[in-house]
């Protein structure tokens, strides 16, 4: 039944994951009957190396690769039409980080994202995430078996942001994942970090650092 009422029905606010989110401040985005748009809203802000490609593809091309209990990825993957895709080739290691910025309407939207890093490779993403935003996102990242990858996520929104999300990581066999979560702005924000071990000896660090002020609801979960 739990997994019934947070997946298929509108949450009230008593469901365990939703418990300390303030849902009438977060424009819908929960509510099954609302229909909100896929988007694509991520860009990179430098010329990409050999062995890098950023695009964006046919959400059929690139299906999920795991199964979420996550009510907004459901939403998420049930809206969007198009995905964006940055691939990492299989032993590449960057020197300098890739900077994905993201660029929101400020009407409701969903978003989705996904991450592929090569056997042995090494890199750092970062993503920046700044201005007006209404937004339901799924990050999911692979990181292929003796690769290591750090991902950086900076909440810098407008007072006024709302931002939903799960970004979820899938480690292959010796591969590393060191997650880096970091907000400071928006009215509502909301992310799940979570992941999965695929194989022996794979490892991961999940960090996390908020600063909220008055009237601000900032949850890492």
């Amino acid at each position: 039944m739990s997994l019934l009422t947070t997946n298929y029905l509108t949450p009230t606010g008593r469901e365990e994951p939703w418990r300390f989110t303030p849902l009438k401040r977060i424009s819908g985005l929960h509510e099954i009957e609302k229909n909100v748009p896929g988007d694509i809203t991520f860009a990179v802000s430098q010329n990409l190396v050999t062995g890098v490609t950023f695009k964006n593809v046919a959400a059929s091309e690139l299906p999920p690769s795991y199964t979420s209990t996550d009510l907004i990825t459901n939403r998420v993957r049930s809206s969007v039409e198009e995905v964006s895709s940055l691939n990492i080739d299989k032993d590449v290691e960057l020197a300098q980080p890739i900077i994905l910025q993201r660029s929101c309407s400020g009407n409701p939207q969903f978003s989705r994202l996904v991450i592929e890093i090569g056997t042995n490779s090494k890199a750092t993403v970062i993503i920046e995430n700044t201005g007006k935003a209404i937004i339901g996102e799924e990050i999911e990242i692979v990181v292929s078996a003796g690769a290591k990858l750090n991902f950086v996520t900076l909440q810098e929104w407008e007072p006024s942001a709302i931002h939903l999300g799960q970004h979820h990581a899938l480690i292959a066999k010796d591969g590393e994942f060191n997650s880096y979560v970091i907000t400071v702005g928006g009215s509502v924000v909301r992310l799940n970090p979570t992941l999965d071990f695929t194989g022996q000896g794979s490892s991961a660090d999940l960090s996390g650092l908020y600063f909220a002020t008055s009237g601000q609801h900032l949850e890492h979960r």
